[in-house]
């Protein structure tokens, strides 16, 4: 009897080890798929902002080419910098801009 009752325990401490072996490789395997999930998010939102930027450069581009040919004044370097605020509150995500 008490032979069996030892056998019973060793084998129910196997069980357990392998029991909690595959509870801590489901738990790793889980974290590394939400590990890889976070970085394709952060790839993919650091894509929308590059996205962003061509844009913006775009914009500056083609406002910067249809603006009339001035001489170069005071007058035309403020309005430059006037332009580049405006284009930068445009793109600015933290203004919140009226529906």
């Amino acid at each position: 009897m008490e032979e069996e009752w030892l056998r019973f325990q060793k084998e129910l401490k196997v069980e357990t080890e392998q029991s909690t072996n595959v509870e801590q490789s489901e738990r790793e395997e889980s974290t590394a798929n939400r590990q890889i999930e976070e970085v394709d998010e952060q790839i993919h939102n650091w894509q929308k902002v590059l996205n962003l930027e061509l844009q913006k450069e775009k914009i500056k581009v083609s406002i910067g080419k249809t603006k009339p040919d001035l001489e170069s004044n005071d007058i035309e370097s403020d309005n430059d910098s006037v332009d580049d605020v405006e284009i930068e509150s445009v793109f600015d995500w933290r203004t919140k801009h009226a529906v």
